[in-house]
């Protein structure tokens, strides 16, 4: 049996539109940079995720930004705290909502 899993940005109009009917197997919710900043944005994603009505067996995968917090492309081999700090909130998300997987981006886009 396969699995369909739609991709989705954790907005009220891209949730709306991912879960008309038929409902998909699962969401993987992109995390852009602007959906992880601000004060109150893991409580802003985890309550548009809860207010949902989802079947028992949803699956739920987190995408993080090909952009970090600080607006750098995302790279593996940057161990900083800007980096650090856009995976933890990753992170977070994908715990609050119980997300199976996290997809990271392990090829960083240049500008040559």
């Amino acid at each position: 049996m396969s699995t369909v899993l739609l991709k989705a940005r954790p907005t009220e109009s891209q949730l709306a539109d991912r879960l008309v009917a038929p409902v998909p197997d699962g969401i993987e919710l992109y995390l852009d940079r602007l959906d992880l900043i601000g004060d109150r944005w893991l409580e802003t994603i985890a309550s548009r995720i809860r207010s949902l009505r989802l079947p028992p067996s949803f699956i739920w995968i987190v995408e993080a930004p090909i952009r970090t917090l600080g607006e750098q492309f995302f790279d593996l081999t940057n161990d900083d705290a800007d980096h650090r700090e856009t995976i933890a909130r990753v992170m977070a998300v994908g715990a609050a909502i119980g997300a199976v997987a996290a997809n990271i981006h392990v090829v960083c886009p240049t500008l040559d």
